[in-house]
């Protein structure tokens, strides 16, 4: 049965600490994969706010829609709360929503939280997307993502 695990923590420190045991380490560690976080691809932003909605609306059976003005509000903040906190804030906004139609101002986030230098307006709204670098170097790997070591052979 395959697992998916995730966590914030360096987990070859943490066994190597004797925090985290090592074998069970080598059995979730089988496919690391590297997610940066969502304010390092706020290109997805889009994309993944119309996959929420959709899935909001679903469950509020109603159709739900984001104003151009909404969504550059989402592309300028930070998400902090990453996925979590993107798809709490539009389930939020449609909660409010009267007609299904989600505008800026329905758009907030926790008092205390920044948002970026608004971004810039675009004439197409089709997101871009770049291409994720699979062979990221170690320097820029997250923790728990770096290849096996070979076993020494002394």
């Amino acid at each position: 049965m395959p697992i998916i695990a995730a966590t914030h923590r360096d987990l070859e420190t943490a066994v190597e600490m004797g925090d985290f045991r090592e074998d069970l380490f080598y059995r979730l560690n089988v496919m690391p994969l590297f997610l940066p976080p969502l304010r390092e691809r706020i290109e997805d932003i889009p994309e993944i706010a119309r996959h929420l909605l959709s899935k909001i609306g679903n469950d509020q059976k109603r159709k739900l829609s984001l104003t151009d003005l909404a969504q550059r509000r989402l592309v300028s903040h930070e998400w902090p709360g990453n996925v979590r906190e993107l798809e709490s804030c539009l389930e939020r906004a449609a909660v409010l929503s009267e007609d299904g139609r989600i505008d800026v101002d329905l758009i907030r986030f926790p008092s205390g939280r920044s948002s970026r230098a608004p971004a810039p307006e675009s004439t197409s709204t089709t997101p871009t997307f770049r291409k994720r670098n699979a062979s990221l170097p170690p320097s820029n790997r997250p923790a728990g993502c770096r290849p096996r070591r070979p076993a020494s052979s002394a």
